[in-house]
């Protein structure tokens, strides 16, 4: 059962108070006088009701007709709420199941079997501890003083020392277990091995800076002749693209000059041929108009002249023609030279391209770069490989070292285990001579638990708790037999803690119960309050811890 919600309507000082609570581990904390037990005594109340005792003290001394309050729960994954009128002579009692808001038929009975069957008697000697309580404790637990001391003893060694050795040789046995095998051989081995990969690692340390030294070098190296052979290609480049660009302005302009020369003579010759036309056309016009008869020795010579001059003019246009056809397709030297500049153009275009096609293998060729480019790549393997190397070396140092921590502290267990052992056979031996075997009984098994609670909230303790028949308890520190009466009354207070929770374990193995501590570590140490708050914490059960002081609060 799980408490997750307190309404008090009017309890003592506290009046409509609603404190919210949750599974696990619950740590309240306020001054004195703050209400903290109203709460504590308030969660009893929902339980089991008021007694004349809660009624007298926390009865409101403004009657205002209001006595008790509703707690929330959640129960096999269910939720119910218990509400409880304490007034005298109205008292009340209803669960209501909250899933369906119905109320549960036998409320007295239910709220039994939540609570595990505790009566109020035993509920506040397990499920409920207050540091009150707790002191007076010891006068419940003492042993009356009239009985002899030989007399506890053989009660308490007929039933414990050879549970105790038997429980002795467990313990000896998982120490045993600490002293197989030999860690300070392998500490010896491992240390060597250590040093074996420092000096490998030393030597590669000293190794890797010639070897980038030496792959920086030839890297920078080949990137200096390539920039240099690029730039160098880029001038030749521009170099032959400028020989194939001036062969062809030569070529081109070769050929217009001497298609300039052949167009103005075939001008010329048509000029010539024209001009012949027109003197005839115009001699003939001129004999026309002026009616021109044979018998004029003037006219015909005009006639005659004209015709002449036209005809020559005519003959010299059509001679001018034909030489130049003739030049045109016959001139040897100009289509010599004409093909010559060609033939420049032309071996400048196939130098080029001829230089495009092979100009990496002649790169490579000139400079060894292919040879530069695998000594490049055997370098930067080389200089990996040492990389790697140094790197396995030093992850595997890493791990040496972790394993000689390991075996450093598998030797100090070691060395502590065989003080244990020796330590535990002579207590062995002394509880095999000092008592006979014991019977099983409940005292002896809730014996057992406080013993191993007591060892938890003090943990610079091993002490075994005895309960003999009549119910004293004493507490065993070896062979020393000491009564509760005379411990301490904080180591009292450690066994008497350890015998309550003990007892409600026993008792409510199923866990039903919250365990509710108030002010129980208020004058604990520090190192046993850490112990007892892990202990707490570490309960498969729900804990309602009221505190005066704000540490146990910072332990959570």
């Amino acid at each position: 059962m799980v408490i997750l919600q307190l309404d008090i309507q009017h309890f003592g000082k506290l009046k409509e108070k609603k404190i919210a609570l949750r599974p696990g581990m619950n740590v309240i904390t306020g001054a004195n006088e703050a209400g903290k037990t109203t709460i504590a005594e308030f969660i009893k109340a929902m339980f089991y009701g008021a007694d004349e005792k809660a009624t007298r003290r926390f009865y409101p001394l403004e009657d205002d007709g209001v006595f008790g309050g509703m707690m929330k729960v959640m129960r096999d994954e269910e939720f119910f709420e218990i509400h409880r009128n304490m007034v005298p002579g109205q008292e009340s009692l209803k669960v209501v199941r909250t899933s369906d808001n119905t109320e549960v038929e036998d409320p007295a009975a239910w709220l039994s079997e939540a609570v595990a069957g505790l009566d109020l008697v035993t509920y506040e000697n397990t499920g409920y501890i207050n540091m009150a309580e707790l002191l007076r404790d010891s006068d419940v637990y003492s042993t009356p003083r009239e009985k002899t001391e030989e007399e506890i003893r053989e009660e308490v060694i007929r039933d414990q020392y050879q549970r105790a050795a038997a429980r002795l040789r467990e313990k000896r046995a998982e120490f045993e277990a600490n002293t197989l095998g030999d860690p300070d051989a392998e500490i010896t081995e491992t240390e060597l091995q250590i040093d074996e990969l420092t000096t490998e690692k030393a030597r590669l340390a000293d190794e890797i800076p010639g070897a980038e030294q030496a792959y920086n070098k030839v890297v920078d190296d080949l990137k200096r002749d390539s920039e240099r052979i690029d730039r160098e290609n880029k001038d030749k480049d521009a170099k032959m693209r400028e020989e194939i660009k001036a062969a062809k302005v030569e070529l081109a302009n070769y050929v217009d000059i001497n298609e300039r020369k052949l167009h103005r003579k075939n001008v010329l010759g048509m000029t010539f041929l024209i001009v012949g036309m027109l003197l005839g056309l115009g001699t003939y016009f001129y004999i026309c108009s002026n009616k021109i008869n044979g018998s004029d020795p003037y006219a015909l010579y005009v006639m005659w002249g004209g015709y002449g001059l036209a005809i020559a003019f005519a003959l010299a246009g059509l001679i001018v023609a034909i030489v130049t056809a003739a030049k045109k397709n016959h001139d040897t030297k100009r289509l010599a030279k004409q093909e010559e500049l060609r033939n420049v153009a032309e071996h400048a275009e196939s130098r080029y391209q001829y230089y495009l096609d092979h100009k990496d293998e002649m790169e490579a060729k000139v400079d060894h770069l292919e040879a530069r480019q695998e000594k490049i790549s055997e370098l930067g393997q080389v200089l990996e490989g040492l990389r790697g190397e140094f790197e396995g070396v030093d992850k595997n140092i890493g791990s040496l070292l972790d394993r000689r921590l390991e075996l450093t502290h598998r030797s100090e267990v070691k060395q502590h285990s065989l003080r244990e052992m020796s330590a535990l056979d002579a207590a062995i031996g002394s509880f095999d001579k000092l008592g006979d075997p014991g019977e099983d009984t409940e005292a002896i098994a809730l014996g057992d638990l406080a013993s191993l609670y007591l060892a938890r909230i003090d943990t610079r303790k091993n002490e075994i708790i005895a309960i003999a028949e009549d119910g004293t308890v004493s507490v065993l520190d070896g062979t020393k037999i000491t009564q509760l009466y005379s411990l301490s009354t904080g180591a009292s207070r450690e066994v008497l803690l350890a015998l309550r929770l003990a007892s409600l374990e026993r008792l409510d193995s199923a866990k039903l119960v919250p365990l509710v501590l108030d002010d129980v570590l208020a004058n604990f140490d520090s190192d046993r309050l850490n112990s007892t708050m892990t202990l707490l914490r570490s309960l498969k059960r729900q804990v309602v811890l009221f505190s005066c002081q704000a540490r146990e609060r910072r332990q959570l």
